[in-house]
């Protein structure tokens, strides 16, 4: 079995389409687009919505679409703004990108980084921690990777029966910095169930610090998690010192 710490590289090349995949994958995409358009006008508010096969990723935010294809350069993506109508429309290139993101998205990804790097639950381990590791940059990856497998890490402190769980979160933006960088503060409640049951619950803060790398190469199926390259360089937590109460 392969050990869940084996986490996958946002650096991992993934191969071209050639001429009739990618004009097969464009057909696909494209009797998509009518379906990732009618999800962005029931989730307005909801950030980049990736659909269907992680291909088609809603830029609901703006009223748009963007349409992700890895074609040509080896799991680059290419960028395409998709009309009200359906129609794709002109390329956006991967420097441009980052622009058209929003709050509304930066809360999106915080919210698949921390669910997968806070939770723990032993079904779901070993797709969980690597899904983990492609949202922070290699250094944070090898401190999530140093923490997870020690002693107190999740799978030895919990084991089978345990599980780790986040709560309520809520995302504070608290600053922008240069070359796409984001800082937010991000608080929860932190509830463990140990092996024996009956849940602890701790009020708790991350402070994250990321920039947006959509130019990483990727693997399809790690694109599908990671669209926009989200790469969390600061990433610390310690009980939330508001001093606000915990509950389940």
């Amino acid at each position: 079995m392969r050990s869940p710490l084996q986490l996958a590289s946002p650096a991992r090349p993934a191969e071209a389409l050639d001429g009739a995949a990618a004009r097969q994958h464009l057909a696909a995409a494209s009797t998509r687009a009518d379906q990732v358009i009618t999800l962005g006008r029931s989730f307005r508010t909801a950030g980049w919505i990736v659909g269907g096969t992680g291909l088609c990723v809603g830029l609901v935010g703006l009223g748009v679409a963007a349409l992700v294809i890895v074609r040509d350069a080896p799991a680059v993506p290419v960028f395409n703004t998709i009309s009200s109508e359906g129609r794709i429309e002109r390329a956006v290139t991967v420097e441009d990108v980052p622009m058209k993101f929003t709050e509304v998205t930066s809360r999106q990804y915080l919210q698949l980084a921390v669910e997968y790097c806070e939770s723990y639950h032993y079904q779901t381990r070993e797709t969980d921690a690597p899904r983990c590791g492609l949202f922070l940059t290699p250094a944070q990856r090898a401190r999530f990777a140093e923490y997870y497998e020690g002693a107190e890490g999740p799978p030895r402190r919990l084991g089978q029966r345990g599980a780790l769980d986040v709560v309520r979160p809520t995302f504070t933006p608290t600053g922008k910095g240069t070359q796409n960088t984001e800082a937010w503060t991000v608080r929860f409640t932190k509830r463990e169930t140990p092996p024996t049951g009956g849940a602890v619950c701790v009020p708790w803060q991350l402070t994250i610090q990321f920039q947006w790398r959509p130019e990483l190469r990727m693997t399809p199926s790690d694109r599908n998690i990671n669209a926009a390259g989200m790469q969390a360089f600061v990433w610390e937590g310690q009980p939330d010192p508001s001093g606000r109460p915990g509950s389940c």
